[in-house]
């Protein structure tokens, strides 16, 4: 049986950015966006419309996700005051 007849599974994404790192080498930043303003991404993640399209960048992508939780956090400190 030829290795594309291969049935495999994998886990489900974890966040956006576990999405952006597992399909880095199928999708591209304009491909992204087009699935974006299809709304295909909606409820997969707790995300917004304009959340997802400031995060579809591709650059860094191992690393924004430990930088995540430091823009919530600058976020969050900029809400309050």
């Amino acid at each position: 049986m030829p290795y594309s007849y291969k049935r495999t599974f994998y886990k489900k994404f974890e966040n956006f950015d576990d999405f952006k790192i597992r399909l880095k080498n199928v999708l591209n930043k304009e491909s992204l966006q087009k699935f974006i303003f299809a709304g295909a991404l909606d409820n997969v993640f707790a995300l917004t419309r304009i959340q997802l399209l400031q995060n579809c960048d591709f650059n860094y992508i191992e690393h924004s996700q430990y930088l995540t939780n430091f823009r919530k956090k600058n976020l969050k400190i900029i809400m309050i005051n």
